[in-house]
């Protein structure tokens, strides 16, 4: 069994993995939806309430995953991985959507 310093240090980085990688890749999905969306003929304001209202449910998802999730290591490595894809994908796609 762990130590109770390691326990309190996987606790304490689940939390921040939760709360800041959460925060991030849900910034990503909602911007990647509200760019995306509008290239496939959605009215962009409508892309947006559907970023916005999806991702709120994304981040409880990531929250809920990165409490639960036995392997922290690769939540670890797959929240900031998924929210950067995103962020970059948004990018990309910023200028077609002109």
């Amino acid at each position: 069994m762990p130590s109770t310093k390691s326990q309190t240090l996987h606790r304490s980085w689940r939390l921040v993995l939760a709360l800041i990688g959460g925060y991030a890749l849900t910034l990503g999905y909602m911007s990647l939806v509200s760019v995306a969306l509008p290239l496939t003929g959605v009215v962009r304001s409508e892309a947006a309430v559907i970023g916005l209202l999806t991702g709120m449910v994304v981040y409880v998802v990531v929250i809920i995953w990165c409490a639960s999730s036995r392997h922290l290591l690769r939540v670890s490595l797959l929240v900031p991985s998924i929210a950067a894809i995103c962020h970059v994908t948004a990018g990309a796609l910023v200028g077609r959507s002109g």
